[in-house]
């Protein structure tokens, strides 16, 4: 055997290492329900390698489930394979392979390793509660739905932005406290343009709401109690 026929040998056997470190065991089966299924009567697939992204000074494991037909149905990260702990980035897909939402969990501690959630973070006011996951949705064409903070309970805090499904340059900025509305509203046509604002007391409209017109004039005000007209007045 020559000494180049050695060194290549050599460096598939490497390259083969790589590839069988990468992947840390065989794959898991799921039903319908995510209950452990056989590889013959199975509805979902998980797949697992290891990845570069550390959490408290640990290598994260990457995890990717797939539909039985193989696209992609969730990618995430977490500890260990056994942990049902979600760590950082976790992505969601329709059947056909569309970006349904993204979860970015443990906000504070994993943001900085996922800068993608940044674009969709801006787009409201940073919560200041801790142990917080944040959380964007998509429609189908791409755009976003809907995005805003999450506590560790999957409940709803903090601002939320959440666009028309019909008028997609319509959106809503609201403020979200023990599961409903409470604190400012404001409804745009579209970017910085401000249609409607005023006050949510407990999931209830509260004191006076300006409605404005395409050019900015105030042209309404209606001025409500514990979610009653009361009084309306025109510009």
């Amino acid at each position: 055997m020559n000494r180049k026929t050695i060194l290549l040998l050599l460096l598939l056997a490497s390259f083969s290492g790589i590839s069988q470190n990468s992947s840390i065991q065989d794959t898991l089966y799921y039903d319908k329900d995510w209950r452990e299924a056989t590889k013959i009567d199975y509805y979902y697939y998980s797949t697992f390698s290891k990845s570069s992204i550390k959490y408290l000074d640990k290598e994260l494991i990457y995890v990717t489930d797939h539909y039985k037909n193989g696209i992609t149905q969730m990618t995430g990260y977490k500890t260990a394979i056994e942990s049902s702990e979600r760590i950082g980035l976790y992505s969601f897909y329709t059947k056909k392979g569309k970006l349904e939402c993204h979860r970015l969990y443990k906000y504070d501690k994993t943001i900085n390793d996922f800068p993608v959630i940044k674009e969709f973070s801006s787009l409201v006011k940073k919560c200041n509660d801790t142990n917080i996951d944040f959380f964007v949705s998509f429609f189908p064409k791409g755009e976003v739905k809907e995005a805003g903070y999450l506590s560790a309970e999957d409940i709803s805090i903090c601002q939320w932005i959440e666009y028309n499904p019909i008028g997609k340059k319509i959106y809503y900025l609201f403020e979200i406290k023990n599961c409903q509305k409470d604190g400012a509203y404001k409804m745009f046509y579209s970017k910085d343009k401000l249609w409607k604002e005023g006050f949510y007391k407990e999931g209830k409209r509260s004191g006076i709401w300006k409605i404005y017109d395409h050019s900015g004039t105030l042209k309404k005000e209606n001025i409500y109690q514990n979610d009653k007209l009361v009084e309306k007045k025109k510009y």
